[in-house]
C-alpha cells in the first residue's frame, strides 16, 4: 500500500455492486474512489483495503495473512464441528420418535 491512504483495513468481501462492496464486520458500503483504478474484489475474497481521507477505496490487494481461527478449543480436543457431528447423524436416524418419546410410544 502507498502512503497516500488515510486508513487501511483487512476483511472478507460479502457483497459487490458496480460501485463498491461490503465486508464482514463493517456496516454500509465501501465505494471506489473515482481517482482509483482498481478492480472490484470477488465475494468471499479476503482483501486489504486502503481508504482515502473521505473514506473512498483507493487500493485493494489480496490479504495474505492467515485467517483467524473461528473458535478456540482446548489443546487436544476436537473442533466443535467434530464433537457435534455424531449427534446430527443420530437425530436423522431417530428423528421421527423425538427426544421425549419413551419405549411405549413407539
Amino acid at each position: 500500500m502507498t502512503t497516500s491512504c488515510a486508513s487501511e483495513l483487512c476483511a472478507v468481501v460479502t457483497r459487490t455492486n458496480g460501485n463498491g462492496f461490503q465486508v464482514e464486520g463493517r456496516d454500509g458500503w465501501l465505494n471506489l474512489s473515482k481517482f482509483a483504478s482498481v478492480a472490484l474484489p470477488a465475494v468471499g475474497q479476503r482483501v486489504r483495503i486502503g481508504l482515502d481521507k473521505s473514506g473512498y477505496v483507493r487500493e485493494i490487494a489480496p490479504d495474505t495473512a492467515p485467517a483467524a481461527p473461528e473458535s478456540m478449543s482446548a489443546p487436544g480436543s476436537a473442533p466443535d464441528t467434530l464433537r457435534r457431528s455424531p449427534n446430527r447423524r443420530l437425530a436423522g436416524r431417530h428423528g421421527d420418535r423425538g427426544a421425549a418419546a419413551g419405549p411405549d410410544d413407539a
